[in-house]
């Protein structure tokens, strides 16, 4: 982490340094922070759990080393970019990028996020936010090293970006099929952004594709692809916002939130058996003052496969979470969140057979949050 520190200063020195005379009017870095804490109580139903039969209750007191962070944003003329890291030893990069403007669009080099990231929810007491896309809230790609290309559409007021992400493998439940992988095509996403008076959205489409090989040098095809839209309208001190979207094998594709099953190697057909996602998601706030207002989520996602062992039956998931919360601005640059998280965590199908309930989880708290 002190290495990352050390050289994020000296890129901001290099940059303000080193660029040619006839930039200097227009260079610029700017340094920001952000620092979080997590503060707050979990309470599991004793079914959520397959090695416990009791409740459990435990209280969460921590930094969220995920989502605090320091960075800095570079610009000369039509170049730019942004260096940010996070105190988070397993995986201190979020974002480094740059960008050129070329007149017409704008082209980015480098990791940061994805179109596909498109979430809708306040909810941010778990992780800094993003707790529930695992139940149908719309987190994509997250962040992932891409070449994309925004362009600036007038006709909707929005952009329309191309990207090539870096492409992902999975060899899990793949049965003999994990001798080796091999991608010969980046991810693919294409969104278009859109504002019209009161109301905004964004809808996307994405494709990835892998081949898994066995010893034997055979290789099948893992295709993946998934629909997405969301929406907001403004009504007064209200908003309401609604997202969801279908989608094929998003465990495979590196989607990164509430995937239960992955495409499998089935010896009934011998092929892959491809999974089948819905998600739906919906917020509801009110504005009180410029100081405070108050929001409530409801999210769903179901899952469904065939089989990979019995013919005729499926496996199937469905899960859902709701989120009632209230943003306070304490200060300039401080807010507090103080929220209640509620999961339903259904009833899982397996070769047909239905499980028990798995009962419920309970989230309550404040989350902290101090921008710098």
């Amino acid at each position: 982490m002190r290495k990352l520190l050390i050289l994020l200063v000296a890129a901001a020195f290099v940059f303000t340094m080193a660029l040619p005379a006839m930039a200097a009017d227009e260079r610029t870095v700017t340094l920001y922070g952000s620092a979080r804490m997590e503060t707050f109580i979990q309470d599991f139903d004793k079914e959520t759990s397959s090695s416990l039969n009791f409740d459990d209750k435990d209280l969460i007191w921590r930094l969220d080393a995920s989502s605090s962070r320091f960075g800095a944003r570079f610009k000369a003329g039509d170049l730019g970019g942004n260096v940010e890291i996070r105190p988070n030893s397993a995986s201190d990069m979020r974002h480094w990028y740059g960008t050129w403007n070329f007149g017409s669009g704008t082209l980015l080099l480098g990791q940061t996020w994805a179109p596909s990231f498109m979430p809708i929810c306040d909810e941010c007491m778990i992780g800094g936010g993003g707790f529930l896309s695992g139940y149908g809230d719309l987190a994509g790609g997250l962040r992932t090293g891409q070449i994309r290309v925004t362009f600036p559409m007038k006709a909707v007021n929005g952009n329309l970006d191309l990207a090539a992400l870096t492409p992902t493998s999975n060899t899990t439940d793949k049965g003999a099929f994990t001798a080796d992988t091999d991608a010969t095509i980046p991810r693919l996403e294409a969104a278009l952004s859109f504002a019209s008076g009161a109301i905004s959205g964004k809808v996307l489409a994405a494709y990835g594709s892998f081949d898994v090989v066995d010893t034997n040098n055979k290789d099948l095809s893992v295709d993946s692809y998934f629909l997405l839209a969301n929406v907001t309208g403004s009504f007064g001190p209200f908003w309401l916002s609604l997202a969801g979207g279908i989608g094929q094998n998003m465990a495979d594709y590196g989607y990164v939130s509430g995937n239960v099953f992955n495409a499998g190697y089935s010896t009934l057909s011998a092929g892959i058996v491809d999974v089948d996602q819905t998600r739906f998601v919906a917020e509801l706030g009110f504005k009180l003052s410029d100081k405070a207002a108050l929001f409530v989520n409801y999210a769903q996602l179901s899952e469904e496969r065939d089989s990979l062992t019995t013919a005729g039956v499926s496996d199937e998931d469905e899960k859902s979470a709701m989120a009632f919360g209230a943003i306070i601005t304490v200060a300039k640059g401080f807010t507090m969140t103080p929220e209640v998280v509620i999961t339903d965590e259904g009833e899982r199908t397996t070769a047909g057979v239905k499980g028990l309930d798995r009962g419920n989880k309970k989230y309550y708290g404040i989350y902290w949050q101090i921008d710098f």
